[in-house]
C-alpha cells in the first residue's frame, strides 16, 4: 500500500507541477484523502526527492534550450557585445524574474503556509484564478512571442509567480496567466513558465536537502527512489501534454478542471461539517 501511495503522489507532483492546477494544492489534501499513515510519505525528505524528480523532468526537455541560455549568459557576462543577443537577454529575464518569489518566499512562507493551507482557501484560489486564466486566454492578445520579453515583462511575471506560493494558486498557472494578459501567445507562455520553473524548482530542492542533512531524517530508499522516478516521468509527460493541449486549443480543459475540483473541496468541507 505504502508503495502505491508513494507512485500516486509522485504522479501528482509530477502532473500538476507543470499543469496549471496547483501541486501544492493537491499534495495538501491528497494525503487525507488517502488516509496515508507513513510519516515518511508526508515528511521533508519525501517532498524533496519528489521536487527533484520534477527537476529532472525539466532539464531533460529543456537540456538545449538550457544550454544555449546558459553558454549566451556566460558568454555576455565577458564579451559586452553579446549582451544584446536575445539569448543573454533571456536568461537574464529568468535569473531577474525568480527573485520576487525568492524574497517572498523567505519572508513570508512560514506565514502563507499557516494561514493558507485550509481546503476552503485552497478551493477558493483554485476556482478564483482558474477563472482569471480564463480571462486572460479570452482577452490576450497573444500576439507576442518569447524572443520578445523584456525586462519590464520578467519582473511583472516574477512578481506574479510569488503569488504561488499560496496553495491554490500554481506557479505554471499564474505566470502563464500573467504573460497571456501581457500579450504573449500560448505556447510562449507555457515556455517561459516552465524555463522560469527551474531556477524555482531547483532553489527549493537546494534549500530542503541541507534541512534533511542537518536534521538527520530518517530516509526510506525504496519510496524515495519510486516517487522520484514516478515524478520525473509524469513531471515530463505533464509537460509534454500542456504545450499539445494549448498548441492545438486552449487553457479551458485545466480551467474546468480547477473549478471542479475547487468545488469538490467545498462540498467535502460542508459534508464534514455536518456529520
Amino acid at each position: 500500500m505504502e508503495l502505491l501511495q508513494a507512485v500516486i503522489l509522485g504522479v501528482v507532483q509530477g502532473l500538476t507541477e507543470f499543469i496549471p492546477v496547483s501541486s501544492s494544492a493537491h499534495l495538501a489534501v491528497l494525503p487525507y484523502i488517502m488516509k496515508i499513515q507513513n510519516v515518511f510519505l508526508s515528511g521533508l525528505s519525501f517532498d524533496t526527492a519528489l521536487h527533484g524528480g520534477t527537476l529532472l523532468a525539466l532539464l531533460i526537455y529543456y537540456h538545449k534550450e538550457i544550454a544555449k541560455l546558459t553558454l549566451a549568459f556566460l558568454s555576455g557576462i565577458t564579451t559586452p557585445e553579446l549582451r544584446k543577443t536575445n539569448d543573454f537577454k533571456l536568461a537574464l529575464y529568468l535569473i531577474i524574474g525568480t527573485v520576487p518569489a525568492f524574497l517572498i518566499g523567505y519572508y513570508f512562507k512560514d506565514y502563507i503556509e499557516a494561514k493558507l493551507r485550509g481546503p476552503v482557501s485552497i478551493a477558493v484560489l483554485l476556482m478564483g484564478f482558474g477563472l482569471i486564466l480564463l480571462l486572460a486566454d479570452k482577452i490576450g492578445k497573444k500576439k507576442k512571442d518569447i524572443a520578445k520579453m523584456s525586462l519590464v515583462d520578467s519582473i511583472i511575471i516574477g512578481c506574479a509567480q510569488a503569488l504561488a506560493l499560496m496553495p491554490g494558486v500554481s506557479r505554471s498557472g499564474i505566470t502563464m496567466t500573467t504573460s497571456l494578459f501581457l500579450g504573449y501567445d500560448r505556447e510562449a507562455s507555457a515556455n517561459y513558465s516552465f524555463l522560469l520553473s527551474i531556477p524555482a524548482v531547483a532553489g527549493a530542492f537546494a534549500v530542503k536537502v541541507p534541512n534533511i542533512l542537518k536534521t538527520g531524517s530518517s530516509v526510506d530508499l525504496l519510496l524515495t527512489g519510486v516517487g522520484f522516478i514516478a515524478a520525473a516521468i509524469s513531471g515530463y509527460a505533464g509537460i509534454v501534454i500542456l504545450l499539445k493541449v494549448v498548441k492545438k486549443y486552449s487553457f479551458l480543459p485545466f480551467v474546468i478542471y480547477r473549478l471542479m475540483i475547487g468545488a469538490g473541496l467545498i462540498i467535502l468541507v460542508v459534508g464534514m461539517g455536518a456529520k
